[in-house]
């Protein structure tokens, strides 16, 4: 896919040089588009396996038709989580291509709709420029998983299994479709653990400062995969490469803790000039805004766990796992209002209750036994308790564990795959 990005950029920049001349910007953006398509083909091409190469046409065809549907089809209906947020990214990022000084303002949709702006004032002044970005992230996305799969031995049939997950589960054909910033946070965050999955096997610490800088750019968007990093820490310190194992003692887990005390301070006190962290900080002034966000307003019918008050640390331990448990699975059955809630479990928040607990249940036979398995499902356990205490609606829970999605599958996938394995070494 890298030449079919740096075509991209060379079409945008030749565009930015004849823009004056050209009135009609919605013809130029899908000409720029199906220029480029050939260049994603060809990436597909180089698959030695050929059902790998048609699984991914097909799942770039999905996708395009829904871009253009959710543009030109709106008439016939919206697509699901369409129309508000993708509105007000829009037109924010027209604004700030016809007045650049907007990029140093506050500003509806913050970081994503000032790379908007920037894409806008360079190329044509559509929104199809934006959403055939998101296209191209989500099939980018996709590549970078099988190349982690690769790093870590996984190949045959659970591979393809995981393949066509990625690319058929509805939500992440919509999200990569319409002008939603989820696919750049989730593109920075699996390349980021592609980075640290190359730091683990080889040691060289550029790959650790790419990750860990990866994780702040998408932080930047979106201050909740911060608890990423949590992971990083924890490899960090109780990996020992010359045992090549994780190695416990009462000094690394004091620092551990000390570090995860320090996060926890930094996100919760009012320092405006930790850009990072500026969600917990916009809504966070101490410590009981704190309680009032974990507690959650609960507004909309799909609100969920309206009844519980948190207003203590103790409140925290008890429903913290609560709610990661309905952040990961919402709607789940006894809050279900109808069919759209009994298809949005079937076909994504099952999905992701079987990729969180499966790990979990493995834990012992498998997950514990891996320095970087376990470095990994640390990460997802501290992103979805952040996410998890923050969110009280299924909708917006929906959009907000798809940042993690493509993480929970690595680890749901790598674990299958050694179960599978060590079942066959037993049985043989």
């Amino acid at each position: 896919m890298k030449a079919a990005w740096i075509i991209f950029l060379i079409e945008l920049l030749v565009y930015h040089f004849l823009k004056h001349s050209i009135e009609d910007q919605e013809l130029a953006a899908i000409i720029l588009i199906f220029i480029n398509i050939p260049f994603v083909l060809i990436a597909f091409s180089r698959f030695r396996v050929k059902i790998i190469s048609l699984f991914l046409l097909l799942g770039f065809s999905i996708r395009m038709v829904c871009m253009f549907f959710d543009i030109y089809g709106r008439g016939i209906f919206m697509l699901p989580h369409s129309g508000g947020d993708t509105e007000g990214f829009l037109m924010s990022g027209l604004r700030i291509a016809n007045d650049l000084s907007l990029l140093f303002e506050t500003i509806y949709g913050g970081v994503y709709s000032k790379f908007l702006g920037i894409v806008f004032f360079i190329g044509p002044e559509d929104r199809l420029i934006g959403q055939y970005i998101n296209v191209l992230l989500g099939i980018t996305i996709i590549l970078i998983v099988l190349k982690i799969f690769s790093e870590m031995d996984i190949e045959g049939k659970t591979k393809n299994f995981s393949l066509i997950i990625m690319l058929f589960l509805p939500h992440a054909i919509i999200f990569s479709s319409i002008l939603l910033r989820e696919n750049i946070i989730a593109f920075l965050v699996t390349i980021s653990l592609l980075f640290f999955i190359k730091w683990y096997k080889n040691s060289r610490a550029i790959y650790l400062v790419l990750s860990t800088i990866l994780v702040l750019l998408a932080s930047l968007i979106h201050s909740g995969v911060i608890g990423i990093v949590l992971g990083y820490f924890f490899m960090l310190i109780f990996y020992s490469r010359r045992h090549k194992k994780l190695v416990f003692s009462s000094k690394s887990f004091v620092g551990f803790i000390l570090l995860v005390l320090l996060m926890s301070f930094i996100s919760l006190a009012p320092i405006e000039n930790v850009v990072f962290l500026s969600k917990f900080t916009q809504y966070a002034e101490d410590v009981d805004d704190v309680y009032n966000i974990a507690t959650g307003s609960g507004r909309g019918g799909s609100s969920y766990l309206t009844g519980i008050t948190i207003d203590s640390p103790v409140d925290f331990l008890i429903y913290g796992p609560i709610k990661m448990i309905y952040f990961i699975g919402s709607p789940l059955p006894w809050d279900w209002r109808g069919i759209l809630d009994i298809t949005s479990f079937a076909y994504d928040g099952l999905v992701y209750l079987l990729m969180f607990l499966y790990p979990i249940i493995n834990y012992k036979k498998i997950v514990k036994k891996d320095p970087l398995t376990l470095s990994i499902l640390v990460m997802i356990v501290s992103t979805i308790f952040i996410f998890g205490i923050g969110v009280s609606n299924a909708g917006t829970a929906l959009r907000h564990r798809y940042k993690m999605f493509y993480i929970l599958l690595i680890l749901a996938t790598v674990t299958l795959y050694r179960n599978k394995s060590l079942f066959n070494k037993n049985k043989n």
